[in-house]
């Protein structure tokens, strides 16, 4: 299973904020891959649909365009932070929990600090 997220938006919606992750579940330890397929599945995930038809009322939110593939599916999924389906929203935490380590790390390696 390989995951693709897409953020975008936040305050002002600058482009540098545009940040994306792909993580492979065959890249994490057995524990972790176990945690997101599960979180995948309980989230309904390949139910969605393509674009939230929740109202968004917040201003400065971040978007969110996840797509999942597995063997037997390939479904994207958009989202925000203002109009976030209850059961999504703990695959898109972990999600972004996995994107901020990233950042971090790209981070630390170009010298930046450990902010």
């Amino acid at each position: 299973m390989k995951i693709t997220l897409k953020r975008s938006g936040g305050f002002a919606g600058l482009p540098s904020q545009q940040q994306t992750i792909v993580i492979d579940a065959e890249e994490l330890s057995a524990a972790e891959a176990k945690e997101l397929k599960r979180l995948v599945k309980d989230a309904r995930f390949f139910d969605q649909p393509p674009a939230s038809t929740k109202a968004n009322r917040a201003r400065d939110a971040y978007q969110y365009e996840v797509t999942v593939d597995d063997d037997q599916h390939h479904h994207t999924a958009s989202v925000s932070d203002g109009a976030m389906p209850d059961d999504l929203e703990p695959l898109i935490r972990w999600l972004t929990g996995k994107l901020a380590a990233h950042l971090k790390k790209k981070k630390a390696e170009r010298g930046g600090g450990n902010d």
